[in-house]
């Protein structure tokens, strides 16, 4: 009980809350996950649920402490997420714009997403812009913005107008950022296990694949490759949550957002297979073996900030 008082304690210190209203401009709503890791939500709720002595009743009723947490832990845990990961799959999206920046330190990363939270304060909120997540990877080199738009023109005009000197002001404050091009996606297909409703992603690997070309009816061959070797596989590897499949506009790449419950599930999953894939199955070599792909990899990440217009 002394543990979970401390973690406890720690949850409501204002250095670690969920979320942060930035009002100078008043435009814009910056979210921040909580520091405090799923496992020790499970520890407060288990521990606060079954705690020994009286339970703690009002005069109207006898619905304790101990059944209202137990009613709503599920409530906390989604409402948690629904707050601070974005939706690949929502409806009003025409793209996500994905960009990566490679920064080399921890420090530089830190600064960076810094810089971009600060830049964005300070301007008006982009027309179109739906909502805009950084997230940072976890050897500490890169700094990812997986930017959701409601429409092709928008960003167009906010790239016309106010994409250089955001840049500009990002490289003043953290100098020699080696920048990837930006790549425009659209999501073509995706799921989320009936059994993660609930949980909190503690890892976001992204997953990148280059074609030798333009070609969309080969990145939606590829992509439903990987979903018949899931399909075939007797049981999904424990940790992963959903994933989320994205066609370049291009037709030369695919990307797909995974969600974990920490990183240690997908190394495991990875290390298991013995094949560099989350599952052990043999159409894994199906994937693996695809015609035209000269470039396969992940990153893993965490989500630090997501970014979106203030309402009201």
């Amino acid at each position: 009980m002394d543990r979970a008082n401390a973690l406890g304690n720690r949850a409501r210190d204002p250095a670690v809350r969920s979320q942060v209203d930035i009002p100078p401009s008043g435009c814009i709503r910056v979210e921040q996950p909580a520091l405090v890791p799923p496992q020790v939500v499970d520890l407060l709720l288990a521990t606060w649920a079954n705690a020994n002595g009286p339970a703690a009743t009002t005069p109207a009723s006898k619905y304790t402490f101990r059944d209202w947490t137990l009613a709503h832990a599920e409530d906390f845990r989604s409402t948690q997420a629904g707050r601070t990961f974005p939706d690949p799959r929502r409806t009003d999206m025409a793209f996500a714009g994905v960009s990566e920046s490679i920064v080399a330190t921890p420090e530089r990363q830190q600064a960076m997403i810094d810089s971009l939270v600060a830049a964005a304060r300070n301007a008006p909120w982009p027309r179109g812009l739906l909502q805009s997540s950084l997230y940072a990877s976890l050897d500490g080199t890169t700094v990812l913005n997986y930017a959701q738009w409601a429409s092709d023109e928008a960003f167009d005009q906010f790239a016309q107008t106010r994409l250089k000197s955001l840049t500009a002001e990002v490289d003043r404050a953290v100098p020699g950022i080696t920048r990837k091009p930006g790549v425009r996606y659209r999501l073509y297909r995706g799921n989320r296990r009936e059994s993660a409703n609930g949980l909190v992603p503690g890892c976001i690997v992204f997953v990148s694949v280059e074609f030798d070309g333009p070609d969309e009816q080969r990145q939606r061959k590829w992509v439903d490759t990987v979903f018949e070797a899931l399909e075939a596989e007797p049981a999904l590897p424990e940790g992963g949550i959903s994933g989320y499949f994205h066609l370049s506009v291009d037709g030369t790449r695919v990307l797909n957002y995974a969600e974990w419950t920490s990183e240690a599930a997908h190394r495991e999953a990875i290390e298991r297979s013995g094949q560099g894939t989350v599952g052990r199955g043999p159409k894994w070599l199906d994937v693996r073996n695809f015609p035209g792909v000269v470039s396969n990899g992940f990153k893993r990440y965490r989500l630090v900030a997501s970014l979106t217009e203030k309402k009201g």
